[in-house]
């Protein structure tokens, strides 16, 4: 007859020690997701050079022909990128389109060469890190570290013998050189919850209008800004980077109702009621939520 005879005093001490260990690896990543999500505008102080008498243009091409091949824009109005479609005769096409950038001097160029330049470098090289790691539900799963919380503070570009992450772009180079709150919604972090990603490469030309389009497009969405009863649901963007928006949270949320009401929708009085009723309303009956969906942009 089997007799089964008790765990070693050995045994059960390690398996209470592994236990102890799994359950802090799980309490220090759920703490690493909010640390990682609200970067600093640092300028990393290399590439705060230009030469605005340089007039050459930067051929994002390349990327266009991406864009028109695999992005749309979905009847929710939210874009997607048909990430399983495509072709690796297509893969490496952007892989090339993102050498001949990492190839380029950059500081040499003038401010309006170098703000496309960072924008659609940023853009392209998340669609490339996706594609490399597709099928994946979400891009905070794409990880380098056990403890990181999505792939940001990776060194993925090498530009001018400096080592980039998608962050040092956004939050060492374009947010500190250029002090532009729209910086937000033209860089896409491939989420159903980011302003879109743009269908065309951002241009050096007219950056103001792109800018003000795609600040438009996105707080005229649910997802960056909607009324429901006495709640302002907005995107966790503008709690992130409530600095860049505002002073205040209720400067915010009257600033980009200003925005709603006054510049994008203004021809549908109906639609905005909510929104001037929301004003009107007294502050201990006004509440202000935020959230943000990570689910990858794919159709």
């Amino acid at each position: 007859m089997l007799v089964l005879q008790p765990m070693p005093v050995w045994f059960n001490f390690n398996a209470r020690l592994i236990l102890h260990l799994l359950l802090v690896m799980f309490f220090l990543s759920t703490l690493a997701q909010p640390l990682q999500a609200t970067p600093k505008a640092r300028l990393i102080p290399f590439w705060n050079k230009s030469d605005e008498l340089n007039k050459t243009s930067i051929d994002h091409s390349g990327w266009g022909k991406f864009l028109r091949q695999y992005a749309r824009a979905h009847t929710d109005g939210i874009n997607r990128v048909d990430y399983a479609r495509v072709t690796a005769a297509d893969k490496e096409q952007l892989d090339s389109y993102i050498k001949s950038l990492k190839s380029i001097a950059i500081r040499s160029y003038n401010r309006n060469e170098q703000f496309a330049y960072w924008v659609n470098l940023y853009n392209a090289a998340t669609v490339q890190l996706v594609l490399a790691n597709f099928p994946i539900k979400s891009i905070t799963k794409i990880s380098f570290g056990l403890f990181s919380f999505g792939p940001w503070d990776e060194p993925l570009l090498k530009i001018e013998q400096q080592h980039l992450s998608l962050n040092d772009i956004e939050h060492g180079i374009l947010r500190p050189i250029w002090r532009d709150r729209r910086i937000h919604y033209v860089v896409n972090c491939a989420s159903m919850g980011c302003p879109n990603l743009l269908l065309k490469p951002f241009s050096a030309m007219g950056i103001e209008a792109q800018l003000a389009q795609a600040e438009g497009a996105y707080i005229d969405h649910p997802r960056g800004l909607r009324i429901e009863g006495n709640t302002l649901h907005l995107s966790k963007i503008f709690s992130w980077y409530a600095s860049d928006f505002a002073a205040s949270e209720s400067e915010l949320a009257a600033s980009l109702i200003k925005i709603k009401t006054r510049k994008f929708a203004a021809d549908d009085e109906k639609a905005l009621e909510p929104y001037k009723s929301w004003q009107d309303l007294s502050a201990n009956r006004r509440s202000i939520r935020y959230s943000y969906d990570w689910a990858l942009n794919k159709p």
